[in-house]
């Protein structure tokens, strides 16, 4: 699955739900893992490879796909907090990595 295909699930499961504090997840955690997500997806052009990165990050970062999922389930009702969520991976995609704080 590439990462436009999980963000697409994402969005489409947001449409819940309960505080985000309270999940697997946090949101420093996820915003971490969705920024390497789209490096990856961005890095490389073979799926099979895009797989492999992305198990390789959700590994490093002790999260699984469901997890991410459950995060956006229980934060969608927050569109506040998803707009600064969302608004703060693409600051940091943005931002060169040699150049980042």
């Amino acid at each position: 699955m590439t990462v436009l295909r999980i963000l697409a699930v994402l969005a489409l499961v947001a449409t819940g739900c309960t505080d985000a504090t309270s999940g697997p997840v946090s949101r420093d955690a996820f915003i971490d893992v969705m920024v390497e997500l789209r490096q990856a997806a961005h890095a490389v052009r073979d799926s099979t490879v895009f797989a492999l990165r992305r198990d390789s990050i959700l590994r490093a970062h002790g999260v699984t796909d469901s997890m991410l999922v459950e995060y956006v389930r229980r934060s969608s009702a927050d569109v506040r907090l998803m707009a600064e969520i969302w608004d703060t991976i693409d600051a940091r995609l943005a931002t060169p990595a040699d150049t980042a704080a």
